[in-house]
């Protein structure tokens, strides 16, 4: 049975796996500081609207275009921490696509002047590459950020289709497991075969000396870590989203969430495990059988 081109998929699909990790990591990076920034103009927004409405400000509900509706609450401190307690409103908003978010302003940050709310408004854009960063008008301003956080998309390798960024990492996780199953079961059946796929060659299962043993060693940690890397970018996503939305969720789709998320660093860490251990016995098993070729050849009397 000749295995050389299981061997030779198992090395390409490998490649794929640890490109899917180094593009998680960029995608993470990337979208941990859009959130950031879009918690800082939702803030800001929040801030402005608070401004403009009628002293003394009291519980509101009023439906912006282009931003949703707009509740405002006072919040209710629990009781023994009225006294010295900074009075503060909640801000929730329902966006047209039915998504919220809530943010919690002090009383005393609504006094900030309107120039310098646009102006932090005309930073975020700007770091975001938007266009007409130097309107004045917050609403419009916000309405392009908010925009952008919903409208962008990212396109995951190897699937050709464009996601949402706080859904491609739940992507690239499920397609990183799926990436290892099919190592693993390539490897397999190379190791059920006499020949080990020997005509092959893959600096992981042949190692060598020097630097290549330093590439390999390099290559089969990547393996290794894939998992554990790609999940731990989902949980940082999935954290962060639920940060800038104010925690506004409910307990069905929080129990679902950390449910799947547990269940994909489980079967990644343990298929990791196996993969690597897979890897590592072909190795041993390949140069137990060439130096017993070489020792065979070394006997032969010309």
């Amino acid at each position: 049975m000749r295995t050389t081109s299981y061997l030779s998929s198992a090395r390409v699909v490998s490649i794929l796996l640890v490109l899917a990790m180094y593009l998680d990591v960029d995608l993470t990076r990337d979208q941990l500081q859009r959130n950031a920034w879009l918690n800082d103009a939702r803030r800001i927004y929040a801030q402005a609207f608070l401004a403009k409405l009628a002293k003394p400000l009291r519980d509101t509900r009023e439906e912006v275009l282009g931003v949703g509706i707009v509740v405002i609450e006072k919040l209710r401190l629990p009781a023994g921490q009225e006294r010295g307690a900074e009075p503060a409103w909640g801000v929730k908003v329902t966006r047209v696509d039915g998504r919220e978010w809530r943010v919690t302003i002090a009383e005393r940050a609504i006094d900030q002047s309107e120039k310098e709310l646009a102006e932090g408004l005309q930073r975020i854009a700007a770091r975001l590459g938007l266009k007409d960063t130097e309107k004045i008008d917050i609403t419009a301003l916000f309405r392009a950020i908010e925009r952008d956080s919903a409208e962008r998309k990212v396109t995951v390798p190897g699937v050709d289709l464009a996601f949402r960024p706080d859904i491609a990492p739940w992507v690239i996780s499920v397609l990183s497991l799926g990436f290892l199953l099919m190592v693993r079961n390539q490897l397999r059946r190379v190791l059920t075969d006499g020949d080990l796929a020997l005509d092959e060659p893959w600096i992981v299962v042949d190692s060598g000396n020097g630097l290549e043993r330093l590439v390999a060693g390099g290559w089969l940690l990547a393996i290794w870590a894939a998992p554990w890397i790609t999940n731990g970018c989902l949980l940082a996503v999935f954290s962060s989203q639920i940060i800038v939305d104010g925690a506004v969720t409910t307990w069905p789709k929080e129990l679902l969430a950390c449910g799947a998320s547990l269940l994909l660093i489980c079967l990644g860490g343990w298929t990791s495990l196996t993969v690597t251990s897979d890897l590592l016995r072909l190795r041993r098993l390949r140069k137990q059988r060439l130096e017993r070729l070489t020792a065979e050849l070394g006997t032969v009397v010309p």
